[in-house]
């Protein structure tokens, strides 16, 4: 059996006709600002905002874990846990997540919207929860599986 989530979205206007959809959450239970991003192909969170309070996993090699970016190259990212993930009504626990310093797109985004991101909401998490994006409803609909949860 499956449930579905609805979660609240912003609609968040960079320039004129340019919009970023918006999703606040709770990462063990520090409230934050992710960016839907369908671009990226991984979840991420800025290591500096929200580091401090995961749990993070040494890799097992000395290299860590390299992330690419579209308009950079590599990335340096390492892995954390989550003890909790909430959005809306949906509380995952124990969630992976990738970290990375996002200081220049923290850095851009205050200035044009006064808000700071936390992370980008990538395709692994919306493609894992069966993710739908109703930009008319400003809403995020996540199908979930019963035993995904808890």
């Amino acid at each position: 059996m499956s449930l579905n989530f609805k979660i609240p979205i912003k609609i968040i206007e960079l320039d004129h006709k340019s919009f970023h959809p918006l999703i606040e959450a709770r990462i063990n239970n520090l409230p934050v600002n992710l960016i839907i991003d369908t671009g990226a192909s991984r979840t991420v969170f800025d290591k500096s905002l929200v580091g401090k309070n995961l749990r993070i996993i040494e890799p097992n090699d000395s290299d860590g874990i390299q992330s690419a970016g579209i308009m950079a190259g590599n990335i340096e990212s390492q892995f954390a846990v989550a003890e909790s993930f909430k959005l809306g009504k949906l509380e995952l626990y124990n969630y992976p997540v990738v970290l990375i310093d996002l200081e220049e797109i923290n850095k851009l985004y205050l200035k044009v919207t006064g808000r700071q991101v936390h992370g980008l909401l990538g395709s692994d998490f919306l493609l894992e929860k069966n993710a739908l994006i109703d930009y008319k409803k400003h809403c995020l609909i996540l199908k979930i599986q019963d035993a995904e949860i808890g």
